[in-house]
């Protein structure tokens, strides 16, 4: 399937189901967020609180909760944080069905924004 890049990529994680729902990948990649993360910050993490930008499935999204004091995982992808929010359920982890072009937190909520493999997936404006 051809990707319009002047589009969102609504239902990403079902086209590419493999990769969005690899467990041993996206956790790979939380670790080194992780440890990056305590490398920069030199405190710890469980007092801050972190936005994921483009949670997808949430796989990410729980592996930093258990270092953050709080994770809010947004994604436009509705069938990704549907999975996400039945399939990692904490205290500290909610998420949401947003646009991050258009979030509707207020900014001083967060002391860290992820917002990785996103960049590609952002349509193209004017």
């Amino acid at each position: 399937m051809a990707v319009n890049k002047n589009q969102y990529q609504y239902g990403f994680s079902t086209i590419h189901f493999n990769s969005m729902h690899n467990h041993s990948a996206r956790t790979r990649k939380a670790r080194t967020m992780v440890s990056v993360l305590r490398d920069y910050f030199r405190s710890d993490l469980k007092t801050l609180n972190l936005l994921d930008i483009g949670c997808s499935t949430g796989i990410i999204s729980d592996y930093l909760s258990k270092h953050f004091g709080s994770v809010t995982g947004i994604d436009i992808d509705r069938p990704a944080v549907t999975y996400a929010s039945a399939t990692f359920k904490k205290d500290n982890l909610t998420f949401s069905h947003s646009d991050s072009l258009h979030i509707s937190q207020p900014g001083e909520l967060f002391d860290v924004v992820i917002c990785a493999q996103v960049y590609e997936h952002v349509p193209k404006t004017k």
